[in-house]
């Protein structure tokens, strides 16, 4: 299952199950809010849990089986989020959106991830997560919710959702549904 968008400043691609790209850079996920900027003299690993560059010639991104990937463009730059909720939690999209001048004008694509029909959490996430938080015979964290509202708070409004549960959807990895090491990518690339 492989998705692509072409949008007005570059293309998205949720990639599982398909051939990379040579000229992709990913990093090093720590689930963290380290925001690494990419040059053209990045040659060694990257710890950090979204690229932001201005480069033409390269794709960036990051790997999920259940964690949000959040791809983010604009005229002159774009960025990869991996978007766990211990990142959400320490800021990963508000230390991104720091580098996005025009968050209006921006393009925000928000990959499949574990959905709340799913993702099961205990009941500190009512702390974390007041507005994204449900109780129904347990508690379950709506991870692209939390997203959406941190998103539009800080000005984002181009926001496309895929709105795919990775645990529920079979054809999709999740590491709750099965341990999997498989992987889905989330790529991006100014055009």
């Amino acid at each position: 299952m492989n998705f692509h968008l072409r949008l007005p400043y570059g293309e998205v691609r949720v990639i599982y199950k398909g051939d990379l790209p040579n000229n992709l850079i990913l990093p090093k996920q720590i689930h963290s809010d380290k925001v690494y900027a990419v040059d053209y003299n990045d040659i060694g690993e990257i710890e950090a849990d979204a690229l932001i560059t201005e480069r033409r010639d390269v794709y960036i991104g990051v790997k999920t089986a259940d964690c949000l990937a959040i791809a983010l463009l604009c005229e002159d730059k774009v960025g990869v989020i991996h978007a766990g909720w211990r990142g959400l939690l320490k800021g990963i999209i508000e230390e991104t959106a720091l580098y996005f001048n025009n968050p209006s004008g921006t393009y925000v694509l928000l990959s499949p991830s574990a959905g709340v029909c799913c993702y099961e959490v205990g009941d500190e996430f009512k702390r974390y997560f007041p507005l994204s938080v449900y109780e129904r015979e347990g508690v379950f964290l709506d991870i692209r919710r939390e997203a959406r509202l941190r998103l539009e708070r800080l000005g984002f409004k181009r926001i496309v959702d895929f709105n795919l549960c990775t645990i529920c959807n079979v054809r999709l990895p999740s590491f709750r549904r099965e341990g999997t090491r498989e992987r889905m990518f989330t790529i991006a690339r100014l055009g």
